[in-house]
């Protein structure tokens, strides 16, 4: 078990679970980013101005974090094409 699963609590059948569900959404398609995209979900951002915002909105604000899950995910949403 790496630092991350073990901080985490993240055990391997997870990750594996994870990863099966890459390759579903995936399938044969290839991108520059493919590996960053892979690992994103252990990860996290690599844009900090992320974590500053969640915790600008969650702390300062009030928002719980599932709200604010959601508003990311609300936005991801509006950005595929045919929303």
């Amino acid at each position: 078990m790496c630092a991350f699963q073990f901080r985490y609590g993240i055990g391997t059948k997870v990750i594996a679970v994870r990863k099966q569900m890459i390759m579903k959404y995936s399938g044969n398609k290839t991108h520059p980013d493919q590996h960053k995209i892979d690992d994103w979900f252990l990860y996290g951002p690599k844009n900090q101005e992320i974590e500053i915002l969640v915790r600008e909105l969650t702390i300062g604000h009030g928002l719980r974090l599932a709200e604010v899950e959601n508003l990311i995910v609300e936005a991801l949403r509006q950005s595929l094409p045919g929303h």
